[in-house]
């Protein structure tokens, strides 16, 4: 009652500058360049229309009932709980591969664990440890710095009247893999003496997690993939989609692409692309979490979604009328 009472006020007040409008409305079509607070009569129509289809959304909201929407939204701040621990532990787990790569490289220079080598040692592993750690080294090795039963190569020479062979140099104890075998896991055990328990729990993850990581940049590729395909088809199908948009997704699937390049190139670049995707992921993952609880706060009382169905109410009736009066 209130709100016709206004706008009957209001019709009456404005007759004299809205009057001929209204009258030339009623009799027929409105021309082209025809313009109401600014805005043209089709923009006001598609105004119109957009408010009912929220107003509809609030009928779906309904049938999907409070319970799913909070049980929605409990599941994915789970999901960005996780994925931001899975972050947060491979970024720790990339210093700790860092440290380790450091060390092996000093232990290399430093071996035989009696010759001349660099002071301090490296890292905050103190001299005792890494004295320690040189002659467990050098004693695994077998006392050799270099394999026996390894060769780097193979050189081939034509000596007349025949092809001669003769055996390459033979390759450091760390170079081959009988070596690397070895080091490795004394390199590894000394770094995770040294290690913060959040370091040791992010170790252990990445060691099992490594798939999952792996998977991660596969399904955000997939997707970027199965996107940026769908809009060129589309683009050419029908020529009236804008060029931009059309492209972005070309362009999100030429950068994911350089992305997965890096994942399969050299471990830095590999780690930060990984990293870079898995936040990628987390916020596509985060998107929704929002809006679900916003509306469960709605619906979660006891009239549900009672301010929702008022605003529904409110978008058609107005809706309605925009669209009458572009009609």
């Amino acid at each position: 009652m209130l709100v016709g009472a206004a706008l009957l006020v209001f019709a009456v007040l404005s007759h004299d500058r809205w009057g001929p409008w209204w009258a030339s409305w009623w009799q027929g079509p409105l021309a082209a360049d025809g313009q109401l607070l600014g805005l043209s009569i089709l923009a006001w129509g598609r105004i119109g229309k957009v408010s009912q289809f929220a107003a509809g959304l609030v009928i779906i909201l309904d049938l999907i009932g409070p319970d799913a929407l909070r049980a929605y939204g409990t599941r994915g701040r789970r999901r960005l709980t996780t994925a931001r621990r899975r972050i947060t532990y491979t970024r720790v787990a990339a210093r700790v591969l860092d440290k380790m790569q450091v060390l092996e490289n000093r232990v290399k220079k430093d071996l035989p664990p009696t010759g001349e080598r660099e002071q301090p040692p490296p890292l905050s592993i103190d001299h005792d440890t890494y004295q320690t750690l040189l002659d467990d080294v050098f004693e695994a090795f077998d006392g050799e710095l270099t394999c026996r039963s390894c060769t780097k190569s193979v050189v081939t020479m034509e000596v007349q009247p025949q092809r001669v062979s003769i055996p390459g140099e033979h390759p450091s104890k760390w170079d081959c893999l009988h070596g690397r075998t070895i080091l490795g896991p004394y390199v590894e055990a000394a770094v995770l003496d040294d290690l913060t328990n959040e370091e040791k729990a992010a170790w252990r993850y990445s060691g099992r997690g490594g798939v999952q990581r792996w998977a991660l940049g596969g399904s955000c590729l997939g997707l970027l993939v199965g996107v940026g395909g769908a809009m060129l088809i589309l683009k050419f199908l029908m020529p009236v989609v804008p060029f931009p948009l059309a492209v972005t997704p070309a362009l999100l699937l030429f950068w994911s692409g350089s992305a997965f390049a890096m994942i399969t190139s050299e471990p830095d670049q590999r780690r930060s692309a990984a990293i870079a995707l898995m936040w990628l992921w987390a916020l596509v993952q985060h998107l929704p979490v929002l809006p679900a609880r916003f509306i469960t706060h709605l619906m979660d009382r006891a009239q549900p979604a009672h301010p929702l169905r008022w605003a529904a109410a409110y978008l058609f009736i107005a809706g309605s009328l925009l669209d009458l009066l572009a009609s």
